[in-house]
């Protein structure tokens, strides 16, 4: 049968097997990760990769090699005025091409590499880019086109090299998380991705009804979700890097939900280290050299919010197929999802001022206390707390489109099964 992108729009799969458990239904099945979704999207990712591969050589010859020379405009003008804007808009006709129907195929595709490269582009304008990775052009398009950072050997000069070892490991990582995403999904898909009851949850995100037990504990599921998705995809992807280029990664996710004790190791070590690296070279170290450091740190917060509002934009833009109406243009439930833009934003600005509480606060002996003598699973808790109650702002959009039930098909599942009765 022809592989057609309509394939992955819905959750088709037959189970492997069934069996009966006295809980709930009672008959269940056990269901397989769609390998054509891990293949389709992998290629379309490393497509981008590709693209931004050549980009880099645009980059290193206009912008890097052309600092400090007499016409210091010009950079600027490349970078700002025409490589950014297009690698922005360059999205919404990649997904349209390649016919890319599922919402996480297009968040992958659309949105990851994209927001990477454009924060390594502004990253040169300014110079602050490593030096070892601007050393070559070939040093240069292995840090630019790579998705994920290349572990360096900064005595040995050299890029570190991946082994058979490293990669088996890591592929005993990925089917680990594989698992425990899985069992997350089947554990929560029978509620919609929100096992507990809010009779609040149709409130507006900036809604004081919102903040209570229900919502509190569904966030906290969100929040683990999303972190398992991102450590699983970043792992894939490391794997993919690794057979490929033939180097070591760095690691994305630290399990930050379940192990940061202060905001600022929270965002800055543990949590989707490959967008703090790039929002830090591109964002951070720019604004830090004229403004000082609050500046900086409110700036890459206003960033990262901005950027996740583009994100929402691309990936629910309507499909083609998916507009109705006399002259095509609804779009409405449950085929689409229109986000409230802005409380993206809202959350990571939250964010930013908790990490300024930190820098101002954080030596007060209450909290030094704290940290010091309380059982790190107690501090962590505490931590989240300063975000969770609010983590809708950001996981709404996600949660209530279909975005999470088109990742399903990722991963390895058991489902109540319905039976089919004949007519």
């Amino acid at each position: 049968m022809a592989f057609s992108m309509q394939m992955l729009e819905e959750d088709n799969r037959e189970a492997v097997f069934k069996f009966h458990a006295p809980v709930g239904d009672g008959s269940y099945g056990f269901f397989a990760p769609e390998p054509m979704l891990w293949i389709v999207a992998l290629t379309l990712i490393m497509l981008n990769v590709l693209l931004s591969t050549m980009l880099s050589v645009v980059v290193k010859t206009f912008i890097i090699d052309a600092r400090g020379k007499s016409n210091k405009v010009s950079p600027y003008l490349i970078g700002y005025g025409i490589i950014i804007p297009l690698v922005f808009i360059y999205p919404y006709y990649f997904v349209s091409i390649f016919d890319v129907r599922n919402k996480l195929i297009k968040f992958l595709c659309g949105a990851i590499v994209p927001t990477v490269v454009s924060f390594r582009v502004s990253e040169a304008i300014h110079g602050c880019e490593a030096p070892h990775t601007s050393k070559s052009a070939g040093a240069y398009a292995l840090y630019f086109g790579s998705i994920l950072e290349i572990c360096y050997d900064r005595k040995k000069e050299q890029f570190v090299k991946s082994s058979t070892a490293h990669i088996l490991d890591s592929l005993k990582n990925f089917a680990i998380l594989l698992c425990m995403t899985g069992a997350l999904y089947s554990l929560i898909d029978p509620y919609n991705l929100e096992p507990f009851l809010d009779s609040h949850k149709d409130e507006e995100w900036y809604s004081l009804k919102r903040l209570n037990l229900m919502q509190l504990g569904n966030n906290l599921v969100h929040a683990l979700l999303f972190q398992l998705y991102l450590t699983v995809f970043c792992e894939g992807l490391a794997i993919a890097t690794s057979l490929i280029v033939g180097y070591k990664t760095k690691q994305v996710m630290h399990n930050p939900v379940l192990s940061a004790t202060s905001p600022s190791e929270f965002w800055g070590r543990k949590w989707n280290t490959v967008v703090h690296g790039a929002l830090k070279g591109g964002v951070f170290k720019p604004a830090v050299r004229y403004f000082g450091r609050s500046v900086a740190v409110f700036s890459t917060f206003l960033a990262s919010g901005l950027l996740h509002e583009w994100i929402l934009t691309v990936v629910f833009r309507p499909h083609p197929h998916e507009l109705t109406g006399d002259n095509n243009d609804f779009c409405g439930p449950p085929n689409c999802f229109t986000p409230v833009l802005w409380s993206s934003t809202a959350f990571f600005l939250w964010n930013a001022l908790m990490l300024a509480g930190e820098a101002s606060l954080g030596h007060w002996k209450i909290f030094q206390w704290i940290k010091c003598t309380l059982p790190q699973p107690i501090v962590t808790a505490l931590l989240i707390m300063l975000a969770l109650p609010i983590a809708h702002w950001f996981c709404d959009p996600y949660i209530r489109s279909d975005m999470f039930f088109d990742g399903q098909l990722a991963f390895p599942m058991i489902r109540p099964i319905i039976p089919s009765f004949a007519i």
